[in-house]
């Protein structure tokens, strides 16, 4: 049995644990999370001078200034006072904490944090396969269900889908004819539909890769640690510097480029005009894909010398020097 001095255990006063602990570890420092203290206490002393006595005397890491803390709750609300001396000192107050455990926590955030991370990582292994692969094989049970499978004789199948495709599927050699099942290793909806006909495990047809094992296996190996550079052999020596780097112009972009046929991006405001599905219409030959700026024709100007002024600027500079002569 071990020692259970050396145990701190932090609870949000649960009913039955603290005697739970007192009987199985009776030696153990039990404390109470100051926030579940407080959650109590603001029900019957509401008000932030009582919120910052209460917070103040469990920080207080010497008698003395926990003595000073509830000496100014006292004045304030005797009741007050009288309600946080009925609950054990060690239990929620910095100042009557043991030195050994080094620990200085007042709440179970971190406990909670953990707690929230542990369950959800357990739950990504609920199945012999990670949540990306369950997630990718319940999308193909609805492809199974519009399926109508034959059994031929041994593993092998003939299934025909809602369209009338006929395909052949080996549960042994894991294929299909759509070869979905072989580029993927996952069981496509033509080899789901054989596996529930026979009450067989999905996901004993998934490939190894795709299991914890060869997860375990990957990342099993030892990491090895390094030392500092200072402790490296021929320290500094065929030094790699990082590329120059050129400050360009303007303020740099953050986002990439988009293409013209590509949708707008996910932040992007919706009504934000945008050049997608547009057609050029040349005024000079009046053919499309370019602009009169860029066509190859011979310029014709008699259709723009009613344009107004404030379109001069774009137009070619072939085009400018024959109005002006105009």
């Amino acid at each position: 049995m071990v020692e259970s001095r050396f145990f701190t255990f932090i609870s949000n006063r649960q009913k039955g644990l603290k005697l739970a602990l007192s009987h199985v570890l009776p030696d153990c420092e039990q404390r109470s999370c100051v926030r579940h203290v407080y959650a109590n206490f603001k029900t019957k002393f509401p008000g932030l001078f009582m919120k910052q006595k209460l917070w103040a005397a469990a920080r207080a890491t010497t008698v003395e200034e926990f003595n000073r803390h509830m000496a100014k709750l006292k004045e304030a609300n005797v009741l007050a006072f009288q309600w946080l001396s009925a609950n054990p000192i060690s239990e929620w107050s910095m100042c009557a904490f043991r030195e050994g455990p080094r620990c200085d926590i007042l709440l179970n955030n971190l406990c909670e944090s953990f707690n929230s991370t542990i369950v959800e990582a357990a739950s990504h292994w609920v199945n012999p396969v990670g949540p990306r692969i369950v997630k990718i094989v319940e999308k193909n049970k609805a492809v199974a269900r519009l399926c109508h499978e034959k059994w031929a004789g041994g593993f092998i199948f003939q299934v025909t889908t809602c369209t009338q495709d006929q395909l052949v599927v080996n549960l042994s050699d894991g294929c299909c004819s759509c070869r979905q099942f072989q580029l993927s290793g996952i069981p496509c909806g033509h080899a789901l539909a054989c596996i529930y006909s026979k009450n067989l495990n999905v996901y004993d047809y998934v490939d190894s890769f795709y299991k914890k094992e060869s997860y375990e296996k990957t990342y099993g190996p030892i990491i090895y640690p390094m030392p500092h550079p200072d402790r490296w052999p021929n320290v500094r020596q065929n030094v790699i510097l990082p590329p120059l780097f050129k400050q360009m112009p303007r303020r740099p972009k953050k986002e990439r480029r988009r293409e013209a046929s590509e949708p707008p991006a996910a932040n992007e405001s919706r009504t934000k005009a945008r050049r997608f599905n547009m057609v050029m219409h040349c005024q000079n030959c009046k053919q499309l894909g370019h602009y009169y700026s860029g066509c190859n024709e011979e310029l014709q100007y008699t259709h723009l010398e009613n344009q107004g002024q404030s379109r001069e600027l774009k137009w070619p500079p072939q085009v400018l020097s024959h109005l002006h002569q105009e």
